[in-house]
């Protein structure tokens, strides 16, 4: 079963928009994602056709669900835009393998300048963390011609339409769905870089909790202290703190950046401590 969402479109200064909150969400069988996937429908302008996501969001602190790449837990089906030249099914076989592939022209799309998009679904949904890993593997073996604006985890997607005098194509590729080992693909350049940081954080530190200076300006204090507080550590950011105003584990602060940490419930708590503040706690 795949998890997606869709969205309305709504007018604003004569442009049709996607919704910030989803209209539906749910679950689909592959033969449902299939058949949906490859049924068009006319529409006047491409503004006026629904649109959809393959993700699995959780809601926000007040319960409402919008569209946000940090409110993506997974993805569960690849999908990449093929405007930059195009590529026929037996390019894409080459590139991907033998897996299950749908694809469908895009609105814009005539048969002079074909413009389509294909959608692989995942063996297993991918975790938000791993996608940038993911679309980095996937622009290693589409290369040119995959539109880039698609990596976005939130990214939203047109479902099959037409103008009313236009051009539609679609073609199932039925096979194996696509099975990729997440924790296993290369780091991308920025994680590279992150962890090459913290390589060199790691070096001894003689920590002293009073020490406001560095603990407010040296990163390797920084990070020492997040390790103390039994932080989740994500790239640049420390997270999952315990808070001493609600309790809740939502403080959070930045390793490389001088500041104090915050509770992430603005309008319930709006903790805001020192470090050492919440060292002298542990």
């Amino acid at each position: 079963m795949y998890d997606l969402v869709a969205y309305d479109c709504w007018s604003k200064d004569d442009r049709w928009l996607p919704s910030g909150s989803p209209c539906w969400r749910g679950v689909l069988s592959l033969e449902q994602l299939t058949r949906r996937m490859t049924t068009f429908s006319e529409v006047a302008t491409k503004g006026r056709a629904k649109c959809w996501s393959p993700v699995r969001l959780r809601p926000m602190e007040s319960g409402q669900y919008r569209r946000r790449n940090s409110l993506v837990d997974f993805i569960s089906c690849l999908v990449v835009d093929l405007d930059e030249g195009g590529i026929d099914r037996e390019g894409l076989r080459s590139a991907l393998g033998e897996v299950h592939a749908i694809y469908h022209s895009t609105y814009s799309s005539t048969p002079e300048h074909p413009k389509g998009r294909a959608i692989m679904p995942l063996d297993k949904p991918c975790p938000a963390a791993l996608w940038p890993r993911m679309w980095q593997w996937v622009e290693e073996r589409l290369g040119a011609v995959v539109d880039r604006a698609c990596k976005d985890p939130a990214r939203v997607f047109y479902v099959p339409s037409h103008p009313p005098i236009g051009h539609c194509e679609s073609w199932v590729q039925r096979a194996p769905v696509l099975a990729v080992d997440y924790m296993a693909l290369p780091m991308t350049p920025l994680e590279q870089k992150i962890e090459a940081r913290k390589q060199r954080q790691r070096e001894p530190v003689v920590f002293d909790s009073r020490d406001l200076c560095k603990l407010l300006r040296d990163p390797r204090y920084r990070l020492k202290a997040a390790e103390d507080l039994g932080a989740r550590i994500m790239g640049d950011r420390a997270t999952s703190i315990p808070c001493p105003g609600c309790g809740r584990n939502d403080v959070w602060f930045l390793i490389q950046h001088p500041g104090k940490a915050r509770c992430n419930h603005v309008n319930t708590c709006g903790g805001s401590y020192w470090l050492d503040q919440l060292l002298e706690r542990v």
